[in-house]
């Protein structure tokens, strides 16, 4: 199974310089609880934009640079949609973490969209594009408890893919 995990702004902004436009804490540690002990999938940009190699994480990175490696235990390099589907466990959640690219790539594989919408416009240079409404439906909605850190308004979403 594959799901996406992704936080916009009101005009669904996802990214700035290879950069998420805010910094909400709270929405980091939702991040971290649905993927940790998943596989996560990535392109090579929003790979390099990490920190660090998110621990208890199967990385697969998806490039179209043949050349491209990365020596970790934790990190494997596909070339192509075809070998991460030989690479996942499809009875497993593969949780697809960004860019807008490898979105788009695997958007008719999904099946979940964790969808966390951040209550303010951004200056952005990369966008999430619109959902077909009529083909998911909302299973949970719950607002972001704020506090000192967390001060902008998000709401998290639960959407499944609906049967056809």
């Amino acid at each position: 199974m594959f799901s996406f995990i992704i936080a916009v702004g009101e005009n669904n902004e996802m990214g700035l310089n290879n950069h998420l436009p805010w910094h909400l804490p709270s929405e980091i540690g939702y991040f971290r609880k649905v993927t940790e002990y998943h596989t996560i999938i990535m392109g090579r940009k929003t790979f390099e934009s990490l920190p660090k190699v998110l621990p208890n994480r199967r990385h697969i990175v998806l490039t179209k640079d043949k050349n491209y490696s990365y020596d970790h235990r934790d990190v494997i390099i596909a070339n192509s949609l075809e070998e991460v589907f030989n690479i996942v466990n499809k009875d497993e959640e593969n949780i697809i973490i960004g860019g807008a690219e490898i979105f788009r790539l695997f958007l008719p594989h999904t099946s979940r969209i964790y969808l966390t919408i951040v209550h303010r416009s951004f200056k952005a240079d990369v966008y999430f594009f619109e959902l077909d409404k009529n083909e998911w439906i909302e299973t949970k909605k719950w607002e972001a408890i704020l506090d000192k850190k967390t001060i902008i308004p998000h709401t998290y979403y639960v959407l499944d893919r609906r049967e056809k």
